[in-house]
């Protein structure tokens, strides 16, 4: 006899139809409430047709069998072990009495300031205020520090095409009416993963009113992911509370910089290619190595800058064709009719005292082409491989302000240093002449001995 049960829940989120399997099939996601926690619930097929026009967000309903199993925290972002599937089964009905005890949302927000000591790849819920925004980066503020956030998924454009793209911030704010010009906004970010950062310092520089200084996130991101809920200027306590912390205290922030802080950080030694390999013998085999700047120029590029790669959010690995209009994933085990374009390749180095081969990855290569890789000509056409000659030959004299990470890694047995680029800047005048001062000021001191 199969065992009949019943939940009262508030529909707090509900994502479009989307389609999969090639276009055949449809789905539909929410997430429901009651008084005690919180769970996602999927319809597939008929019961996607039947159940989402019933759903309304914030609205609350009965509903009466579903199948229960373990999360998939590829898709599911909520703090739930498990999630429901609907079903044939499945019955909604509308709860017409207000039931005040079942919350519109579950929220728990970690302070920017402590997403440093949470675990990589965790969801959290997070507010701030936006200080600044690019096509697909934000960087957010609270009492505690500041941290940049990334959005990374995918969406299709029509149902009828499979043509995919970057979905950007401006389309967002435009969505919400925001105008970025006019206020600083508060963003809320349910559900948003938290990733390593590669390199990136970020901090507050207070005016001389301001005599105490906030804790920052140095090693950390976070991930806009397609389960993620965004809000912008929620109507929320919390969100009204540091709006009025903004306008009273936080606005006469200085912020140094809204992007990557590299040679102007004064802990960051700047070092030749000479320097780097006299130091090499006594590179530490331990940690995450270290990190010099260097004025170098682009001198060769190995390979193709771009690559196909696995769709998962979290994994990058280079996919196999094969052959029949799919492609396989040796990390995920799956195979997969699409793929995602990233930039990886090695870029040759070179100053006036020698010359190494550096690891560019997306962030840096993206700076350095000046495109995003789905806008890198990639094909076997040849007039995509002349264009891309072109791109990667134009980038090859620049002669940039390199912030590279050296890492003594263990081989076949053997100890071999690693060069991988984290950052990338415009060569300032100003801070060359200071270095090449100290630097004859050191010789000086040397020869008068």
């Amino acid at each position: 006899m199969k065992k009949t049960w019943t939940i009262r829940v508030r529909i707090a989120n509900k994502t479009p139809i989307r389609t999969y399997s090639n276009g055949d099939g449809q789905l539909f996601s929410c997430s429901l409430i009651d008084e005690t926690s919180e769970i996602r619930a999927t319809g597939f097929g008929n019961d996607c047709n039947r159940l989402e026009p019933i759903l309304i967000v914030g609205n609350i309903y009965y509903i009466t069998q579903a199948q229960i199993k373990y999360a998939n925290k590829q898709f599911n972002t909520l703090n739930n072990e498990f999630e429901m599937t609907f079903n044939n089964d499945t019955i909604i009905e509308p709860c017409l009495d207000n039931i005040p005890s079942i919350p519109m949302q579950r929220l728990h927000f970690i302070s920017i300031n402590q997403i440093q000591d949470i675990e990589t790849n965790s969801f959290i819920d997070v507010i701030g205020i936006v200080m600044n925004y690019t096509k697909r980066d934000i960087l957010i503020l609270d009492r505690t520090g500041q941290i940049p956030v990334t959005l990374w998924y995918r969406i299709v454009r029509k149902n009828s095409n499979k043509t995919k793209g970057k979905l950007s911030i401006e389309n967002i704010f435009q969505a919400e009416n925001f105008q970025p010009s006019a206020t600083r906004a508060v963003i809320m970010l349910k559900g948003v993963c938290v990733k390593d950062f590669n390199g990136g310092i970020y901090k507050y520089n207070y005016t001389k009113k301001q005599n105490k200084i906030l804790s920052v996130s140095k090693d950390r991101t976070l991930s806009v992911l397609a389960s993620t809920q965004l809000q912008i200027d929620p109507d929320l306590p919390i969100a009204h509370e540091l709006r009025k912390w903004y306008l009273e205290e936080g606005m006469n922030i200085d912020m140094i910089d809204l992007t990557i802080q590299s040679n102007k950080h004064e802990n960051i030694s700047w070092k030749t290619f000479n320097q780097v390999a006299e130091y090499e013998l006594n590179m530490p085999s331990a940690g995450n190595g270290e990190i010099f700047r260097i004025k170098a120029v682009c001198t060769f590029v190995r390979h193709d800058p771009v690559y196909k790669a696995c769709t998962r959010y979290d994994c990058k690995k280079k996919l196999q064709d094969n052959n029949d209009g799919t492609y396989y994933c040796s990390k995920c085990d799956l195979n997969y009719e699409d793929f995602k374009l990233l930039y990886m390749t090695s870029i040759l180095l070179s100053d006036s005292t020698g010359y190494q081969w550096v690891s560019f990855f997306e962030k840096e290569s993206e700076i350095l082409f000046g495109c995003p890789p789905e806008q890198f000509p990639y094909g076997k056409s040849k007039d995509h491989e002349d264009k891309a000659y072109q791109k990667v030959m134009s980038i090859c004299g620049q002669e940039k302000m390199f912030l590279i990470r050296v890492k003594s890694n263990r081989y076949n047995n053997h100890d071999r240093l690693q060069f991988t680029c984290v950052g990338i800047e415009s060569i300032d005048a100003r801070l060359m002449c200071r270095l090449y001062i100290e630097d004859i000021g050191r010789m000086s001191c040397i020869l008068l001995d």
